[in-house]
């Protein structure tokens, strides 16, 4: 991927919000596909309903989430 892409940014940005769909939609973590049967998260420190996402990939030096 070439993250000076329009393109490959927005790709970005798609995947990371339909992660955070399925994770609003299965707040249950031992029934989410990204959890683990102990109800643990897979996806980090921060469950991703709560991920900051951004709406469009704006920047030079880019980022996928707001700071």
């Amino acid at each position: 991927m070439d993250m000076n892409n329009m393109d490959d940014r927005k790709k970005i940005l798609n995947a990371l919000a339909f992660l955070k769909e399925i994770c609003r939609e299965n707040l249950a973590c031992s029934e989410c596909p990204l959890g683990t049967d102990e109800a643990e998260c897979m996806m980090g420190l921060v469950e991703p309903y709560n991920w900051d996402v951004k709406t469009s990939p704006d920047r030079d030096i880019w980022r996928a989430f707001e700071n």
